[in-house]
């Protein structure tokens, strides 16, 4: 995240550099919802990875039944992101 947000913060300040407050709301406006989304995934992964008991071992069946392919695939958004 940290990474993305200096590239975008980059190339909002390259396109108004002597315009700092205005640089500093179109970099809050374009990280706004990628960091909304990446927090509710983070918390909702981190209850999942963490049960314990019989929800574990249900949430361990059903990983192995959907499969590695496509828990990758679902989390796409997150690692293919690109700086616009």
């Amino acid at each position: 995240m940290a990474i993305e947000d200096a590239a975008v913060l980059a190339q909002s300040l390259g396109q108004s550099p002597d315009a700092l407050a205005e640089a500093m709301r179109r970099y809050e406006g374009r990280r706004y919802q990628r960091i909304a989304d990446v927090l509710r995934t983070v918390r909702r992964s981190g209850t999942l990875y963490h049960l314990g008991g019989p929800a574990a071992l249900a949430r361990n069946v059903g990983m192995w039944a959907i499969g590695g392919e496509r828990l990758r695939a679902h989390y796409d958004w997150l690692y293919d992101w690109q700086a616009i």
